[in-house]
């Protein structure tokens, strides 16, 4: 794919105008054409030249016309070059006819309007400019002097009337494209800086439609002050005034109307208003004495914010060139300007959330890993403190495991600390194999409590994911421990294995169960994740952690003891290109 060139990427936006003056142009040249043959019958040989001009130009019209349709657009010469070519067609049809009183005249309207659509007023001007000058010399040509010259001047001056009406509304033209060219190129990319937002607001609405000052004044949801920001360009002032600042600086009759004040100065000023399309006139202040001294108001346009979760007025003080159609001009900026506002908040909002999403993440870590080591640890303290008058040796048995569940409590907390500090997109350092870190919260598991612990794995342990692993590792340590001190177990059977899923194109499941032959839960039989919570039953830490996951959870409890069941039908895989990060960052 290759890039246009600078100037004939310009033109295409003027590719539907040329194709709309090569459809009137086969209009003009057919109609005439019939027309011709209408009023000439059996007199086409004593016009051959006309015909041969009308025929020959019907035809070029009808390839321009296809040539157009099938995605071609003139460069700025080749434009120049048809709109010559069509001046010169009507030039010597008006020659070979009957010069002022030819029926031809009224195509060099034609052109006239052809100059308005390409280069807008000038161009309507100048086309206008050439046809007079063609249209007089050619009215006079081969006339005595002065016979057909002031006929030829009454002839032009509707030419003249109609150029200047052109001229004058092509000047409107650019200003309405430039306006909505910069509403099309408001930047689409996600905000995130409150400041920078506010500036590029202020500076969009200057371009579009240039003022004195621009005022962008809002409150968001909750909020206690109402942030007001002042000026234009690089010097922006701002300012947190009380809750409610909008409504005491806006008449409360105004408030839900976009406005324009012609003269701000006056108490009972006129005021034009619009709401949803409509239009109409009140009078009143624009603003408050005080907003409006402060600002040197002498005319005003606002325009409501009305987002989401930002409310608030932009407003154009001492407007160049104030219309009432910029009423909807302003009522579009300002949509977008609560976009980017309520952008802002939104994204702060998700900050904000992903923030307390980590520390309750944490905090479960916190539980699940370093405060139940940390109350073995002193149930093996208070055993030994018991022990160590009579029975020396059982008690240093039992200082040598608190030792142990000490340094493995630190590895933790130094762990968790690691993973708090590395920069999002850098991997967490490599752990062991999951099945060996199993192995290990058993061993240290048995040492501590009386149950029984047996371990049983199944698949290719490997493929899980880490941040999966590091769950499993504290989903089994709290249902043991849970088997352990609430429901007496003896017996603990740990199984994780890997099976294919039911159908060829399903996804294999990871499942682990913790079965027990404790006393069981206070209810019988099973139930699921929805079930559980709906009545509040279940061990609370451990449904957060599964419904942080994504997974399901079931209980079955009886008197003979309780089996929980995680499965993950998904997520739980490394990636193919054997992608560890961590998606909670």
């Amino acid at each position: 794919m290759t890039l246009t060139d600078q100037r004939e990427f310009d033109a295409l936006p003027r590719a539907r105008v040329e194709a709309v003056i090569a459809d009137a142009r086969v209009g003009i040249a057919i109609g005439t054409l019939l027309i011709f043959w209408i009023e000439n019958q059996g007199r086409i040989a004593t016009q051959a030249a006309a015909h041969s001009v009308l025929l020959a130009y019907a035809v070029y019209s009808l390839a321009a016309a296809a040539l157009l349709r099938h995605g071609t657009w003139l460069s700025h010469g080749e434009q120049i070059m048809s709109h010559a070519f069509d001046l010169a067609v009507f030039s010597i049809l008006i020659l070979i006819t009957r010069g002022v009183a030819s029926p031809y005249i009224a195509y060099f309207v034609y052109s006239v309007v052809c100059g308005a659509l390409r280069w807008e007023a000038r161009g309507a001007t100048l086309t206008a400019a050439a046809a007079l000058a063609v249209f007089v010399a050619v009215t006079l040509y081969g006339q005595p002097p002065g016979t057909e010259l002031f006929r030829a001047v009454i002839t032009s001056v509707p030419l003249m009337v109609l150029a200047g009406l052109l001229a004058f509304f092509s000047a409107h033209h650019p200003r309405v494209e430039r306006e909505l060219l910069a509403l099309a190129s408001w930047p689409h990319r996600l905000p995130n800086d409150l400041q920078d937002v506010a500036a590029e607001i202020i500076d969009r609405a200057q371009a579009i439609l240039p003022a004195r000052q621009i005022v962008l004044m809002w409150e968001m949801d909750d909020a206690e002050t109402t942030t007001v920001v002042t000026g234009r360009g690089p010097s922006l002032q701002w300012s947190h005034e009380m809750a409610g600042r909008i409504s005491q600086v806006i008449p409360a009759a105004l408030q839900p109307y976009d406005f324009q004040a012609p003269d701000a100065t006056q108490a009972h000023g006129r005021l034009l208003v619009r709401s949803r399309g409509r239009y109409g006139e009140l009078q009143g202040p624009a603003l408050a004495p005080d907003f409006s001294a402060r600002l040197s108001a002498r005319t005003v346009q606002s325009a409501v914010l009305d987002g989401e979760h930002v409310k608030g007025r932009l407003l154009w003080i001492d407007q160049t060139g104030m219309r009432l159609d910029d009423l909807v001009v302003g009522a579009l900026i300002a949509r977008l300007a609560a976009a980017r506002l309520d952008g802002v908040f939104l994204l702060a909002r998700l900050e904000e959330s992903a923030v307390n999403k980590e520390r309750l993440k944490v905090a479960r870590d916190l539980h699940d890993s370093l405060m139940q080591m940390l109350t073995g640890t002193a149930l093996q303290l208070t055993a030994a403190t018991r022990l160590i008058d009579h029975e020396a040796a059982a008690a240093r048995t039992r200082l040598s495991v608190a030792r142990e569940q000490i340094e493995e409590g630190e590895e933790t907390l130094r762990g968790l600390i690691r993973r708090l500090r590395v920069r999002a997109g850098e991997p967490l350092p490599k752990p062991p194999s999951l099945e060996a870190r199993l192995l290990g919260l058993i061993r240290r598991l048995e040492e501590q409590w009386p149950p029984r612990l047996v371990l049983a794995v199944g698949g290719r342990l490997d493929r899980i994911r880490e941040n999966i692993a590091d769950e499993i590792i504290l989903i089994v340590r709290e249902a043991v421990l849970n088997a352990a001190r609430h429901a007496d177990a003896s017996h603990v059977h740990v199984s994780l294995r890997i099976t294919p899923g039911a159908l060829a194109d399903e996804a294999d499941v990871l499942r682990l169960s913790i079965r027990d032959d404790g006393r069981g839960f206070p209810f019988t039989g099973e139930r699921g994740l929805d079930q559980l919570d709906a009545r509040g039953e279940g061990p609370v830490t451990l449904k957060e952690r599964v419904l942080a996951l994504g997974a399901d959870l079931r209980i079955k409890s009886s008197s003979a003891g309780a089996e929980l069941v995680v499965t993950f039908a998904g997520g739980w895989e490394r990636d193919a290109g054997g992608d560890t990060s961590d998606p909670r960052r």
